[in-house]
């Protein structure tokens, strides 16, 4: 784990300093339309509610989450822009007496910060790249044993006005695996028929770094209605105190949901959603990462919304 997270320090440097080699924009008109140095802001922060879930061979759980975070721009010139990003999320997992006795923990903090630099080739290519740093913990655990961290890199071809694609590959530390987790990509953003859209479903929805697909309806003016589906992973270090004895945590699942975005005002949108949770499983794993126990649990509802600002 250090050692990428060294290595991802490293490549945001040579990032940094490769920015001059970015400098000339591809299109002489287009420089001439756009102000170098602009900056935007992102706020958003969500709160949802994952309902109460049988485990198998005994025990229950809900959970409660709550997520804040930054997202901010910097465009360097009309192809060079520098996105990073700041997240925060916090859990409170709510075990019954069996399942706290099998799953023991409940306040869980994370948090991540990514800095990717999209260059813009052509009006077709973009290309992506850099490092993403995290931090998984329980309440109480020791935080430097819960860092992580990796790399990210793609690209985007726009093909035309309503089709751009891609591909990526991120590759993330894992507590006490040697070998990184490894996550490819495929980027897709489709406006298929007038008012629909098919895209990357990247909506902070329960999953954290959530991936997926979804079908947007732009019904009309400011409402959007939304369906689709996600791949959830959630890992945490444990306290030793807790009864986790530095061990690890772990969730996955598949969000299922529909949503609607409405766009309040032209630097507001809220959101709310409603859907369940397939294919969960939950976990515990010692303090060498060997699996102590691992159990599915039933499908469960979950439901929440989101606020977002842009300026």
């Amino acid at each position: 784990m250090k050692k990428i997270c060294l290595l991802s320090a490293v490549i945001c440097a040579v990032l940094f300093a490769a920015l001059p080699a970015f400098a000339q924009p591809y299109s002489p008109s287009e420089a001439a339309e756009q102000t170098y140095g602009n900056w935007k802001f992102r706020l958003s922060t969500s709160s949802n509610y994952q309902f109460e879930t049988d485990i198998d061979d005994g025990g229950e759980f809900s959970l409660y989450r709550i997520t804040g975070g930054v997202n901010v721009l910097y465009n360097f010139n009309p192809c060079t822009t520098l996105d990073t990003s700041v997240g925060y999320e916090y859990l409170n997992y709510d075990f019954g007496d069996d399942g706290y006795s099998r799953f023991p923990w409940n306040k869980i903090h994370s948090g991540s910060v990514r800095s990717v630099l999209r260059w813009r080739e052509s009006e077709q290519w973009e290309y992506f790249g850099g490092p993403i740093f995290t931090l998984g913990m329980e309440e109480g655990a020791d935080w430097e044993d819960s860092i992580g961290g990796g790399l990210t890199a793609g690209f985007k071809y726009f093909h035309s006005d309503t089709l751009t694609i891609g591909a990526g590959l991120t590759g993330m530390s894992q507590f006490e695996k040697g070998d990184p987790l490894i996550i490819p990509m495929i980027l897709l953003n489709w406006k298929f028929a007038p008012g629909w859209q098919l895209r990357n479903a990247l909506n902070d929805l329960g999953s954290k770094g959530g991936t997926g697909l979804e079908v947007a309806w732009r019904c009309f003016g400011p409402l959007e209605l939304v369906a689709g589906a996600q791949y959830m992973r959630r890992d945490f270090r444990l306290s030793e105190s807790g009864g986790g004895n530095d061990g690890i945590g772990q969730e996955r699942g598949i969000p299922l949901y529909v949503m609607a975005n409405m766009d309040v005002t032209k630097n507001m949108r809220l959101s709310v959603f409603g859907g369940g949770i397939v294919n969960g499983k939950i976990r515990l794993e010692d303090n060498n990462g060997d699996a102590i126990r691992s159990e599915d649990y039933d499908a469960t509802p979950i439901a929440g919304a989101r606020l977002g600002f842009m300026f």
